[in-house]
């Protein structure tokens, strides 16, 4: 497989996985919102302030949490569909870098990746490994948390 077919399918990858995150969200969520509504006509005789005004109040924080999750994942998604699937030579947004030690994709912090039986670790540019593998090309060395990395390839 090519590089470009390689960063489109990582990137094909994390749009599905995303999107199935948040259809199990959002179905997880409007389940326990009914459960806590059906359980409010049922107790309707509970003052105000009671157990199911903090019920709701937790419900609506956990899904304000959620709101926010998502929308900082569809945000780096659509930052990723804007950026065009081209070969670059150091390490920034949106590109792949394989070590010695692992392989990485540049986008946000997700469950490693899959593809082709090779595993993807796609890291954020606010993660740790990150500030150290920023404009980084193929063949240069780095130490990070006592281990010594070789770039094999950036694209």
């Amino acid at each position: 497989m090519d590089k470009l077919e390689t960063k489109q399918r990582i990137i094909d990858k994390l749009h599905e996985e995303v999107n199935l995150l948040k259809e199990n969200f959002e179905g997880q969520f409007k389940r326990n919102f009914q459960e806590a509504a059906d359980q409010v006509d049922e107790q309707a005789s509970y003052d105000e302030g009671g157990f199911w005004d903090v019920q709701a109040e937790e419900n609506a924080e956990k899904m304000s949490i959620y709101e926010k999750q998502m929308e900082s994942l569809g945000n780096a998604i659509n930052k990723l569909n804007q950026k065009q699937v081209k070969l670059e030579d150091s390490v920034a947004f949106g590109n792949v870098v394989h070590t010695n030690n692992g392989n990485f994709f540049v986008c946000f912090a997700f469950e490693p990746l899959k593809i082709d039986g090779v595993k993807f670790i796609p890291i954020a540019k606010s993660a740790p490994i990150y500030e150290v593998l920023q404009g980084r090309r193929k063949g240069e060395k780095f130490q990070f948390r006592d281990k010594t990395f070789e770039i094999l390839d950036v694209y």
